[in-house]
């Protein structure tokens, strides 16, 4: 049935890091439509409070957004790719945790961040997978639908 072995899930993208097609520098704030692709800054914060984009990963040493934003990563096999890759960490002198906040955050794809915490505060429904060494997740009305590969056959589900 399958002709390969199945690839790890979830992916360590330490291991896998996605290419970069656009880089930006120092602390860069993202607002209005951003174009598909994989956006990094290498020493630097990615701040996308009131952007939107389909097919957008972004990657930095400091992720964060407050406000309305309504983001998609890459689709991958009938599955959000990753969307938020936090390079840095908790520990000093890290830049903290990953924070996103808002009323109104749409975030479908993988979050992640394997040295940092997690800090989402939102009410809404976002569609994906959340890998990080500490996830918080404050909410009043917020919805997180898990999405990964197919196990086998015509069914789905996670694995791990």
């Amino acid at each position: 049935p399958f002709s390969s072995a199945p690839t790890p899930y979830p992916l360590d993208y330490r291991n896998f890091p996605p290419t970069c097609t656009n880089y930006v520098t120092g602390n860069y704030v993202f607002t209005g439509t951003v174009a598909a692709g994989v956006y990094c800054n290498t020493n630097g914060s990615i701040d996308f409070s009131n952007a939107t984009g389909t097919g957008v990963t972004f990657v930095a040493n400091q992720i964060g957004a407050t406000g309305v934003a309504t983001l998609t990563g890459p689709t991958v096999n009938g599955a959000y790719g990753l969307l938020l890759y936090q390079t840095g960490c908790d520990a000093s002198p890290g830049p903290g945790p990953l924070q996103v906040s808002g009323n109104s955050q749409t975030l479908n794809g993988t979050i992640f961040a394997p040295c940092a915490t997690v800090n989402i505060t939102q009410n809404n429904t976002s569609t994906g997978f959340i890998e990080a060494n500490n996830v918080n997740i404050i909410f009043n009305n917020f919805t997180i639908v898990g999405d990964g590969p197919v196990v086998a056959g015509t069914g789905g589900g996670l694995l791990g």
